[in-house]
Parts: structure tokens; sequence; C-alpha cells
């Protein structure tokens, strides 16, 4: 016989759903181990850290810019180099003295504090020095991204004076720098800081592709090179330094900019930002190390590469390798030429890093990874069978550390999460997607549902962000957006679905935009088809793109990588996969066509990711196998918009039949 209290327990079951009664038992699973069952309130990465991580990600410095703390810390670790740079290398106590000077010659052409200076082009020791300097003089900051549109760099540019540009791309910024607002504009080369004979090459590249162009910049008074704003430097007197002020913005920066037709944020952080997310990186244990080297060949636009590869690495000790050449061509002769022990890269970077590896192994015998520390991916995911590969790699040639996964946003000047060795044993390998590690201590997070209900462990919705210290103070001149992402009670949204377990490890799947609407009305990720399809082993890599058509429906289209091992007939995958993605979503998802791929999609030169906007808009010849018929399927602008055209080809009789659709 049921007790009262079991028979209202049964009571409360038999009202519930399948779902409902699932969280429940789950609920009374949490607490029998003194868990609530919610990331938020539990913080479970935080016992998965050293003891008193907590109170040195609470330890953080106030009353200090962040350029004060950096140059303090170049004193303590004056023996370490700062920047290497092709074949110069600059001294600690010769850095510091450059970002001195910098700070006066800006002090000299009268750039005030909070005024805003935006920094066409890439690192350089120049480019280094007068980060420091700008924040040293109280400026702010903001390296643009290089990619954008002539609407964005005049918005984004609108109430700056003075500007700063790499003279090798003055091309794509003169429109907008020429403009009388702008009283000058600094020219940085990339033979700056350079040795003979080194120099002179430079120079000499940069002086014909300039010709070649056209672009090199005017010759006025407006316009000054590093070397007049060195002169200008030396003639001034006064302070430079400006006083600690609260709230400060420090920088503006801007994500790599993956999402197609995304636009340009321009995200505000602090000095009190900046020097919180290097407490609680300190609390992480993240392995830098002092006279180690860090690869520094991002571009500023972004906080993980002004804060990863540029702030931190200087604050720790470790010699910046300056190297402005960001190329997939290149990449993988820079990490064996330079051997830094931290390397951070896109997916897609590492993807042919490896590849490249390989084939110098079947020339040259095994390539020597012992050098590396810490090799991490960041900014767009690997799947976990490249994962697996990746990291038998690097054990076969000598490296004793694994890749690193982390996951970070502008919006948090930096990281959010990352992998440690010590935890990778614990994460749950039968995900479709990689771990990317603990969320850093003292940041709240937790998953939640459309509705903004927090979500228990191991299951999917948005992932939310709290910390008081280090989350933005809002978007550039965009107030509306601000509110969109950044809520009243703090929490930042990420746009991001993902899911967090009992261990605090975080799974990122992938945007909760990137979505398609069935003809049942359903909602279904594009990932989620994508990883449907990546179950199939002969499957390497595949995205997914949803295309709106002009009678209102989607038209789904494929970008596929077989395995390089894989020589079976590829229409008859392509016809099993199809039945496959059937079954799986009871014939409501349908490819309308594949485009395959040679071992790699193609990267992007300014972002080096995978460039899915030149991939987005590929709309033509994607292939279609139907009752082992080949057909092809192109997307046509009309009047009415995109629609779908179906052509089949008759083997006998060479006759083509088109379908509109």
């Amino acid at each position: 016989m049921l007790s009262v209290e079991q028979e209202k327990i049964s009571e409360l079951l038999a009202n519930m759903n399948e779902e409902e009664r699932r969280n429940y038992f789950d609920y009374i699973s949490f607490r029998a181990k003194g868990m609530t069952g919610y990331a938020s309130i539990d913080e479970p990465w935080m016992k998965n850290y050293q003891p008193n991580a907590r109170e040195i990600a609470n330890d953080i410095i106030k009353d200090r810019s962040i350029s004060d703390v950096v140059l303090e810390k170049i004193d303590e670790h004056s023996e370490i180099d700062a920047l290497k740079y092709f074949n110069a290398t600059i001294s600690r106590p010769d850095f510091k003295i450059l970002v001195e000077k910098w700070a006066k010659a800006f002090r000299e052409i009268g750039v005030e504090a909070d005024e805003v200076v935006p920094i066409y082009g890439t690192f350089f020791p120049d480019v280094c020095a007068m980060i420091l300097a700008l924040n040293q003089i109280g400026a702010t900051v903001y390296p643009l991204k290089l990619n954008q549109s002539q609407d964005d760099f005049k918005r984004e540019t609108a109430e700056s004076k003075v500007a700063i540009v790499y003279d090798g791309m003055w091309k794509n910024v003169k429109d907008i720098f020429s403009d009388d607002r702008f009283k000058y504009v600094i020219s940085v080369s990339a033979a700056d800081g350079v040795l003979p004979p080194m120099k002179q090459v430079v120079q000499l590249k940069s002086y014909l592709d300039a010709k070649k162009t056209k672009s090199l910049m005017p010759s006025s008074k407006k316009y000054l090179h590093s070397k007049d704003m060195m002169k200008l430097a030396d003639a001034y007197r006064g302070e430079y330094k400006e006083p600690f002020k609260e709230n400060r913005i420090a920088f503006i920066n801007t994500s790599s900019g993956s999402t197609i037709n995304g636009q340009v944020k321009g995200i505000m952080s602090t000095n009190e930002a900046a020097l919180a997310q290097l407490a609680k990186t300190e609390a992480a244990q993240i392995p830098y190390y002092k006279g180690d080297k860090v690869l520094t060949n991002l571009p500023p636009m972004a906080s993980t590469a002004m804060f990863c590869l540029f702030i931190y690495p200087l604050y720790k000790g470790l010699t910046l390798i300056d190297e402005p050449r960001l190329s997939a061509d290149k990449f993988y002769s820079q990490v064996m030429k330079y051997k830094p022990q931290a390397v951070l890269a896109s997916g897609s970077l590492w993807k042919k890093f490896f590849s490249e590896l390989k084939e110098d192994a079947k020339k040259n015998g095994i390539p020597d990874l012992s050098f590396f520390k810490m090799p991490i991916v960041g900014g767009e995911p690997i799947t976990p069978r490249e994962m697996e590969s990746i990291n038998e790699l690097l054990k076969f040639c000598g490296s004793p550390a694994t890749m690193f996964d982390g996951y970070g946003m502008s919006e948090l000047f930096s990281v959010f999460s990352t992998q440690k060795e010590e935890t990778k044993s614990l994460e749950d390998k039968r995900k479709p997607v990689i771990c990317a590690g603990l969320p850093f201590p003292n940041i709240q997070a937790g998953i939640f549902d459309e509705n903004g209900k927090e979500l228990m462990y191991n299951q999917r919705g948005e992932l939310y962000m709290k910390d008081k210290d280090i989350v933005m103070q809002g978007y550039y001149k965009k107030p509306e957006l601000t509110k969109e992402t950044l809520k009243d009670d703090g929490w930042l949204h990420s746009g991001d679905i993902a899911e967090i377990d009992e261990e605090g490890l975080v799974y990122i799947y992938g945007r909760k935009t990137d979505k398609v609407t069935l003809p049942n009305g359903k909602e279904v990720y594009l990932f989620d088809i994508a990883n449907k399809i990546r179950e199939d082993k002969n499957v390497k890599d595949v995205i997914i793109f949803s295309i709106p058509l002009a009678n209102g429906k989607n038209s789904l289209l494929a970008h596929i990588i077989f395995e390089e091992n894989f020589y079976d007939d590829k229409n008859k995958e392509l016809e099993l996969i199809d039945k496959y993605l059937d079954y799986s979503f009871n014939g409501e998802v349908v490819i309308d066509g594949y485009k395959e791929h040679d071992k790699a999609f193609t990267i992007s030169p300014t972002t080096s990711k995978t460039d899915r906007n030149s991939m987005y808009l590929d709309r033509d010849e994607y292939k279609k196998i139907k009752d082992g018929e080949e057909h092809f399927v192109d997307l046509i602008n009309t009047e009415k918009g995109l629609v779908k055209l179906i052509t089949k080809t008759d083997s006998e009789k060479g006759k083509k039949f088109i379908k509109q659709m």
C-alpha cells in the first residue's frame, strides 16, 4: 500500500508529459549528489580547478590600466625578448621605450583621452607598441575588420580624427581615411623593425606592390610615417600618461566575421575587463610559461588575438613571434620554422597544417613537434574524428601535448572556456561535437530554452554567460543591438546552441540561427543535419546551407568532403546518405544537391576560417542522385527571386531535360 507521500508523487508524475517526468527524475538524481542540476547554480567546473581558483580569479588589479600592468611585468621579465620579427629581435627594455615614444608622439599630434583611434592592419612591432601607447594616454584602440565594407569603415570611424594604416593595404581604406575629418593618418610599413638585408627586400616588395595597385599613400603634412612620428616623440616635453578613469573604454574589438551576412558589432571593453580576464586566465592555469614563444599571426581585430597572442604572453614573459603574414599556405612552414610552444589557429588552418605535415613526413621523415605545449583550435570547430586523427599525429611526431579546444567571445574580452589536459579523459566522446572545455573560474554560465528557462545538465539550448567584470560595455554606437545581446538581468546571450554536463564541460553545436523550417513547420538545425551525415565513416566533413527560394520554400545545399581513403562509387554513397537522412528525419529533410570538395574547403584569406560566405553564394552545378541517375541543380535568379532548376542528361540521346521549381 502506498504512503500518502508516495500517492502525491504518483499523482504528480501522472500529470506530467514524458520530458517533464525525465526532468523530475534527473532532478531527484542530482539532489542525491548534492547538486541542483542547473549549471549556473552548481558551477560544477570549479571542482576541476585548483582549490584557490576562485580567490585567484577574484584578485583583480584595481585602479590601473592594462598597459601599466603589462609594462610593469616587462621589467620583471627584462631578460626575455619581447618580440621577434623576421630577423629582428626587440628586447623588453627596448619595447618599453618604443611604447613610451609612441605615447609621446600621439600626444604631440593631439590625440586625447577617450578618443577612438582606428587601426587598419595586422600586428607589426610598431603596432604592438601603439596599442599599449594609446592605452597609456587613455585613448581607445579600435582594430578594424580587414574585410568589412566601405559603409562599415565610414560608420565605425565617423568620430575619429586620427587613423593608423598598414601602407600595403592603403587602397582598401583610402577613400575613407582621406576624408577631411581625419587630421592625421599614420602609416606603418611591413619593413619597419626589420634589419638589413631583409628590410630592403620587404621595402622593395612593398614599393612594387604599391606601384602595381596605385595604392601609395599621398605625401602631405596629414600623412605621417612611423619615422615621422618618432621625430615628433623626441619633440614632446609634457606628461603623456593619462590618470586612470573607471570604465574607460580601452578596446573596441570585433569577431572574425564567420557568420553569413554578419554586421560589424564593435565590442567595447574596459581596462577592468582586460584585467579581470587576466585574473581568470591565471586562475585557469593556462600553460603559458616564461621564456616560451607564442606565434602572433592573427590580426588584432578580435579580442582573442589581442589578449591570447599579445597582452597575456607579454604579461607572462613569453616572446611574441610577430608574423603578420596570415596565410594558410605559409602556416605550416611558419610553425616549423619558429617552433612556438603556444599556437592558436582556426580549425581550417590546423587541418591544412596536418595535411602538409603528412606530406612532409613522406618526403623527409617524421617531423619533430616536441616543442608544442599548447596547440589550440579556436574560432571554428573541427569534428571529433578529425580531432582524434590530429592527436594521433601529434603523439606520433613527439608532441607532449594533445590539441586543445576553446571557446570565446569578444563580448567577454576573449576566452570563456578551454580544455584542461587533466580533464580530457572526462569528456563524452559519443557526442557529435568536440568538447570546448571548462568555463573559466567565476564565470557564471547556463543553458536556456527559447523562453529563458534554464535547462538541466546535458540538455541543449542557448548558452548564456554572466560576469560583472569581463562582460562588454556594449556595442559601439549600437544601443539596440546591445539590448538584444546583453539583458537587464546581466546575462550575455551567446547566440550559440550548447550543452553543459555534470563535470561542467561545455559542448558547442553551432549558431541558434543556423536552422531551416521544414514543410511540416518544424525547425531543424543545419548542424544537426550535417552531424547526421558525418556519421557516415566515408564522409570527412560537410556543411549545409539553407537558401530561401521565391516560392517561400528553402533549398538545402550540401558541400561535402569524402575521406581520402574512400575509393568506392561516390554517387552511390550520396544516394545512401539521402536514404539515411530520409530515415532519420521522417522524410522531412531533403538535400537538393551536393557539391564535392577535394580534401578541404576553401579558406578565407581574411579570417583563416572556412570561406562560408563564398560557399553560401555558390548556387551552380550541385549534384543529386535519383535511382542511380545524375541530376544537376542550379539556383537561378529571376524577377521573382531564386528558383530551382534541375537538369538531367539522357545518356543515350544526349538531351538535357530541364525542370524548374
